[in-house]
């Protein structure tokens, strides 16, 4: 008994973390972005390898959100990171899936199955997982190492995981990345980060197309699946 409740004060504190460190760590990329914008564009060939391979393993742990770290990359290197931000992404869903698997998540999907309603929706996410998984990508409200932990927790299959969410991330961090090079500074897009109201208007998009979405799996208990 004492060993599930230490399991489940695991799960929780993973969870937690994958909410606090992203925010901290997004202050301090800031200011390094702010003041070393120049040397970062300059860097050699083995600092870049360095820096891919850390994201890879930072995106997947959680230390840092997506969204911004595609806003960053935008603004130093453009177009030219969209390749490597792919890559990086998708790799890090498999780091963060595979570490959430090792911890389980029992105790929390024990609780979350004891609640009629919400029972009915995870079912649901088993039944047409790719579709959830692309949906949850998309929406740019939903953290993408919280989501990934939940998912593994879930037990998603891989290959639902892996499509789902390479489509659902494509696009939010296509126009991320356009955001970022569109800016003129880094320090004025840091100070007012919705400047661009195009930005806005694709967000609010992505946002309503992702609920409207997930409406239509939980009204729909008989829709085909389409998972690989």
């Amino acid at each position: 008994m004492n060993q599930l409740k230490q399991r489940g004060v695991w799960e929780i504190l993973y969870l937690i973390w994958m909410a606090v460190i992203p925010l901290t760590s997004s202050i301090i990329v800031g200011y390094i972005g702010f003041h070393e914008a120049l040397q970062i564009q300059n860097w050699p060939i083995s600092s870049l390898t360095i820096f891919w391979i850390s994201s890879i393993f930072i995106l997947g742990l959680g230390f840092f959100p997506t969204s911004f770290f595609a806003l960053f990359c935008g603004y130093i290197w453009g177009f030219n990171s969209i390749l490597p931000i792919f890559v990086t992404y998708t790799l890090a869903s498999l780091l963060g899936y595979f570490v959430a698997k090792i911890i389980k998540g029992e105790k929390i999907l024990t609780f979350l199955e004891s609640k009629n309603k919400v029972n009915k929706v995870l079912k649901n996410v088993n039944r047409n997982s790719i579709h959830w998984v692309f949906l949850i990508r998309l929406s740019p409200v939903f953290p993408f190492a919280i989501t990934t932990a939940l998912l593994a927790y879930l037990k998603v299959n891989l290959k639902s995981f892996i499509v789902g969410g390479a489509l659902g991330m494509l696009p939010r961090s296509l126009f991320a990345i356009w955001a970022g090079s569109q800016a003129a500074t880094w320090q004025k897009l840091l100070e007012n980060p919705d400047s661009i109201s195009l930005q806005n208007i694709f967000t609010l998009a992505l946002f309503l197309l992702s609920g409207f979405g997930m409406f239509y799996l939980i009204r729909k208990e008989t829709l085909t699946q389409l998972n690989p």
